[in-house]
């Protein structure tokens, strides 16, 4: 039974990886059409204003 609960441990976390791997590169997309677009990212204005 105990190896039954590891297994079943084991694929709950692939999928929360997974899904940490799709929310990463989505991040990584993002910063990239940023700069393409030559926006300024958030967290520069927020350093500006005096709020990070």
């Amino acid at each position: 039974m105990v190896k039954r609960m590891s297994e079943s441990k084991e694929r709950e976390e692939f999928p929360a990886q997974e899904m940490d791997r799709i929310d990463i590169e989505d991040a990584h997309a993002a910063l990239r059409e940023a700069e393409a677009k030559g926006t300024i990212l958030l967290r520069d204005i927020m350093e500006e204003l005096g709020d990070a």
